[in-house]
């Protein structure tokens, strides 16, 4: 009941700051949970996702507090429209991995674009995961439409992967989440960019479904410069990032902004999308291909392995058959390769979580 009074106060009316100044301790000791895994002194993003300040601001993360009271609101339950397309559990599992990911964290303080570089991982409590699959799933929502049944499996098995849902790490090679490299969060987010213009066009004419992207949008349209922390922070950054990688992957999956996309290599070479299984399972390797070696590279590494329209008239098995042989012989099959081995890795044949952490609230479960 006090949670939802204090939900209630934030965000139904306007709060003001002796009100604020009351709610905060209350706010505070709602995230008295121990540390999953992660180092339990080090609490900078355990604390932020529950600063009264925070969420007075537009953001993410008050959508979120905003979903969640709605959500335990017995009128509103049959109403959400959120879907569990990636489950908590599997989620919970591959952030078992993160303490022993040996790439530098970035620490960043609200109000700050700087942030601090740390060797220790910091505490993850249960209501970040669930803020976490919240906004991954809420991304998946928004790209419901032109989701094929393997998209949401790619997406999971990329960031357990490259991160292991690690918003906050950064590597010379990428940042946050999805590990967006410097090229593509330019892509996704300069206003002059043909990734730029495909988000924001998919998200402005779907504003039902995109509806808690719709703002993220617009504030980042205000930002000339983008620093790490604009796609890691608590508020905003961890979606923008999710934003950005899934966007990304569509971009070079399928995007008509887009023309040298997996789906323009087959057409070139007569495999056109017939809907099948094994021409989702096809197009969806080579995007990920370009998400790991950029769409140029790919596209200019398999153009020329077949002629044009060369596999128009094959059967469907035989034309499957000839690309699989050619993306297994390419620079980006090492990669795909990584993804299902880590997978394996990780989960039984009953899709149980092989990995295990204790709570970080006494012994410390991270390495240096």
């Amino acid at each position: 009941m006090r949670i939802l009074l204090i939900l209630a106060l934030l965000f139904i009316r306007p709060v003001s700051s002796s009100t604020r100044a009351f709610i905060a301790p209350q706010i505070q000791s709602m995230n008295q949970q121990s540390c999953i895994i992660g180092n339990p002194n080090i609490r900078i993003y355990a604390d932020q996702i529950v600063n009264p300040d925070s969420i007075q601001e537009d953001s993410f993360l008050k959508d979120y507090w905003k979903h969640k009271f709605l959500s335990s609101l017995p009128t509103y339950a049959h109403k959400s429209s959120f879907k569990d397309r990636i489950p908590q559990e599997r989620i919970a599992c591959s952030i078992q991995n993160i303490p022993f990911i040996e790439t530098t964290k970035l620490l960043c303080n609200e109000g700050s674009s700087l942030g601090i570089y740390s060797n220790d991982t910091p505490c993850i409590t249960q209501e970040m995961i669930h803020y976490i699959h919240w906004t991954i799933n809420e991304a998946l929502r928004c790209f419901s439409d032109d989701l094929d049944k393997y998209s949401k499996s790619v997406l999971y098995k990329k960031v357990h992967l490259e991160s292991s849902f690690g918003f906050f790490f950064k590597s010379k090679n990428g940042t946050g989440l999805t590990q967006l490299v410097g090229v593509a969060k330019e892509e996704m987010f300069h206003h002059k960019n043909s990734g730029n213009t495909y988000l924001e066009n998919y998200i402005f004419t779907h504003p039902q479904q995109c509806s808690h992207f719709v703002g993220l949008m617009e504030r980042s349209k205000k930002i000339n410069n983008f620093s790490n922390c604009d796609f890691i922070s608590m508020k905003d950054g961890m979606a923008r990032n999710i934003l950005g990688g899934l966007g990304l992957f569509m971009y070079y999956r399928s995007a008509p902004e887009n023309s040298r996309s997996a789906e323009k290599l087959l057409d070139y070479w007569g495999y056109h999308n017939n809907h099948s299984n094994t021409y989702y399972q096809i197009r969806n390797t080579i995007a990920l291909g370009m998400f790991n070696k950029g769409s140029n590279a790919v596209f200019a590494e398999l153009q020329n392995k077949f002629q044009k329209n060369s596999l128009k008239k094959m059967s469907e098995s035989k034309r499957f058959s000839m690309v699989s042989n050619q993306v297994n012989k390419s620079s980006f099959a090492g990669y795909i390769h990584g993804m299902e081995n880590r997978l394996k890795s990780s989960f039984d044949q009953n899709g149980q979580c092989l990995l295990s952490a204790k709570s970080t609230s006494g012994g410390l479960a991270y390495r240096h």
